[in-house]
C-alpha cells in the first residue's frame, strides 16, 4: 500500500525540477508496485494454503516468469551495451587503421613521384654549392695574396699577446 501511495504522490506531483528524473523515478515506483502485486498475490495463496494446480498455478507461474524477466531487464540491458560498446571499439580500430595505412601508401607515392623533380633540384642544388664554395676560395686565396705578407700575419701566438700588455 506504502508503495502504491507514493506512486500516486510522485505521479500527482512532480517533486524534483527535472523532468527526466521525475520520469525515472515514476518508472521505478511503478516497478515496485508491480513486483508488490505480484508478490502479494503469490503471498496470498501461500498463507491461505490453497494450492498451485490447474488455471491457478499457471496463473502465478506466469506472474514469476514476468518479474524474473523484469528483475533481468536491467542487467541485460547492461551486458549488451557493455558488447556493443566493445564491439565498436574494434570497428574503430579496423576504421582508423584503414585510413592510417591509406594515408602512408598516398604518402608513399607522392614521395615516389616527386623523388624525379626532387633529385633534380639536389643536383641543381648541389652545382650552385659547388660553385659557390669555388668562388669562395679564389676570393679568399685572391685576398690572402693581396692583403697578407706572410702566412704568419694575422695569427697571434700566447707570448706577443702578453708582450703587448706589458708595453702599455
Amino acid at each position: 500500500m506504502v508503495c502504491i501511495f507514493a506512486a500516486v504522490q510522485h505521479i500527482l506531483w512532480y517533486p524534483y525540477k527535472d523532468n527526466t528524473v521525475n520520469k525515472l523515478e515514476t518508472a521505478s515506483l511503478v516497478t515496485l508496485v508491480i513486483f508488490g502485486l505480484f508478490n502479494t498475490v503469490h503471498a496470498t495463496f501461500i498463507t491461505s494454503g490453497v494450492r498451485f494446480w490447474g488455471p491457478i498455478r499457471t496463473y502465478v507461474l506466469a506472474l514469476d516468469w514476468i518479474q524474473t524477466c523484469l528483475l533481468l531487464l536491467l542487467p541485460l540491458a547492461l551486458i549488451v551495451a557493455a558488447i556493443f560498446a566493445v564491439l565498436s571499439q574494434f570497428v574503430r580500430v579496423f576504421f582508423v587503421s584503414q585510413v592510417l595505412i591509406r594515408q602512408y601508401f598516398v604518402q608513399a607515392k607522392r614521395q615516389k613521384s616527386s623523388s624525379v623533380i626532387s633529385r633534380k633540384s639536389f643536383e641543381n642544388s648541389r652545382k650552385v654549392d659547388d660553385e659557390l664554395n669555388e668562388y669562395l676560395n679564389v676570393s679568399f686565396a685572391r685576398e690572402m695574396a693581396e692583403g697578407m705578407s706572410s702566412p704568419q700575419e694575422g695569427i697571434f701566438h700566447e707570448h706577443e699577446i702578453c708582450d703587448d700588455d706589458e708595453s702599455h
